[in-house]
């Protein structure tokens, strides 16, 4: 990621989009606090691209653990029509709660 960053950070063309919350003491939070220039692997990297954030999803995990976490063998409901991955897809009622 921090080469991908050095890559695109001086470029005003870009924007490096961040998901999900920042913890203290990472690049990201650092990067989203709009300064001119940033360091990375030891040198000063310009900050000209657009830092943008989507704080309304997470990643905290990969493709292969948010499916193994969404199997239906973890205690997800199942019932409906089946969606792309082949499980049966439900969604709650107004007010309905579903406990995981």
């Amino acid at each position: 990621m921090l080469h991908d960053m050095k890559a695109v950070l001086p470029n005003k063309r870009n924007t490096l989009l961040f998901v999900g919350h920042q913890a203290v003491g990472i690049q990201g939070l650092r990067l989203r606090e709009d300064k001119p220039a940033t360091q990375i692997h030891g040198g000063v990297v310009p900050v000209r691209a657009s830092i943008a954030r989507l704080d309304s999803m997470l990643a905290h995990a990969d493709r292969g653990e948010i499916v193994w976490w969404l199997a239906p063998s973890h205690g997800l409901p199942a019932g409906g029509p089946t969606d792309g991955l082949g499980w049966k897809a439900a969604a709650t009622g107004n007010g309905e709660r579903i406990e995981i």
